[in-house]
């Protein structure tokens, strides 16, 4: 090695990279042999709802029979229950219509490769953000890493759409910083069509801290819920229902039990047994309901938990009225990840995802509970390896990463303030 510091800190840069690459090459070539020998059945449910949605039909509560379109097929889809498994907004139906024109084998894959442009989108977007140094270098490694655990891998098994939440979150952040409102506020109006949830979070912020992107968030908001009425005009009712439904389903003790249904031994070529396998089986509900459910109260009503949130978010925002906008954006990404546990909706480790942008704003923000979501990452590596059924052991990663992102809305004190308190 030559004596030159500035040959060697290139070699060591060089040497990085090869190898943070090699980790995300070695992580792809797995999502990618898992996604081609698997139903991937969360993306399954998309994909069949936005083509019902193209049909004029109610796509949150269709079953199919024999004799309809193989193409429109899900064999999760419970013939006792009164919803589908198709539970994201119809504006997430209306993106994944060009998906849907696709045979499902190569619409897999396309959306392995959407999933992981995300994820390298985010690393970018927050690498180009971070001061130039040792923090981008760890975010990177960050990223590489997340890509080898439990929460990723479970998220390319069920072609989950977190991946691309976190993109658009990072993005929304870093348009915010850069002061191009008008494209911000484009972004936040696709964020609360595609998770409506976000309202509680995207609406005080531009209501009270940048009121340049209202406009902008409006239109876009109003454009994204329109179009996927010109296929289905009450679509949107179609799905408050649905989620009204699976609320119900949610809170009660056990799903009801399907009546035997035969299912063509093919589905757009692909045999039943592939299209119906998933790979990562060491999943688990985390969600505030589970809990109670696992104590044997059923049926708790959702406006509790919903006033919890929301009164949580009223004092956190009263605490941060005089914080500076990275202080007040990086509580808003963990409260974006924090606000699952509140929904009447299952929680498991893919939800996880989310936590990626709480560890880059906090590394940004120079909190210092980031450090203790990184116990989060080789955790999720054993488990994934592992291979757990124990819930207890399948949360650790999750424990973890939900203890960081409540340390990142904590108040931010220095010795000098605590003293003067």
């Amino acid at each position: 090695m030559s004596d030159d510091p500035n040959e060697r800190s290139e070699l060591l840069r060089l040497l990085a990279v090869l190898a943070l690459a090699g980790v995300l090459l070695v992580s792809f070539f797995g999502d990618w042999k898992m996604v081609a020998t698997g139903g991937s059945i969360d993306y399954r449910n998309r994909i069949t709802g936005a083509r019902v949605m193209a049909e004029g039909l109610d796509p949150f509560h269709y079953k199919w029979r024999r004799g309809a379109a193989e193409e429109l097929c899900d064999p999760y889809n419970n013939l006792a229950a009164s919803v589908s498994q198709t539970t994201v907004t119809p504006t997430y139906l209306f993106l994944m219509l060009p998906l849907g024109a696709l045979s499902y084998g190569d619409a897999q894959i396309l959306w392995l490769v959407i999933e992981w442009a995300c994820l390298l989108g985010t690393g970018v977007i927050w690498w180009r953000l971070l001061t130039p140094g040792w923090k981008r270098w760890a975010w990177a490694a960050v990223v590489a890493g997340f890509s080898h655990t439990l929460a990723w891998k479970h998220h390319v098994d069920r072609g989950q759409v977190y991946a691309l939440l976190v993109f658009l979150l990072s993005l929304w952040v870093a348009l915010t910083r850069s002061q191009r409102q008008n494209w911000a506020g484009l972004v936040a109006g696709l964020l609360l069509c595609v998770r409506p949830p976000l309202l509680l979070l995207l609406a005080p912020f531009i209501g009270l801290r940048d009121r340049a992107q209202w406009r902008a968030a409006l239109i876009s908001t109003m454009i994204f819920a329109l179009l996927p009425m010109a296929l289905r005009g009450g679509i949107w009712q179609d799905y408050l229902s649905g989620m009204k439904d699976w609320s119900a389903l949610h809170r009660q003790g056990e799903r009801p039990r399907p009546p035997a249904e035969t299912y063509p031994a093919t589905i757009e070529g692909i045999e039943l047994d592939t299209l119906a396998r998933y790979h990562v089986r060491q999943y688990a509900d985390s969600s505030i309901i589970r809990i109670l459910k696992g104590q044997g109260i059923l049926n708790f009503p959702d406006w509790p938990l919903g006033l919890a949130l929301v009164a949580g978010l009223g004092v956190w925002w009263w605490s941060r009225r005089q914080a500076d906008e990275m202080e007040v954006l990086a509580g808003l990404l963990a409260w974006a990840f924090l606000m699952d546990w509140f929904l009447p909706a299952y929680r498991n480790p893919y939800n996880d995802l989310l936590v990626l942008s709480v560890f880059a704003c906090a590394l940004l923000t120079g909190r210092k509970s980031w450090w203790i979501g990184l116990l989060g990452i080789p955790a999720g590596w054993v488990l994934y390896h592992v291979m757990p059924t124990a819930r207890w052991q399948i949360h650790v990663p999750t424990v973890i990463m939900l203890v960081a992102g409540i340390g990142v809305l904590w108040p931010k004190l220095t010795l000098g303030k605590a003293a003067r308190a």
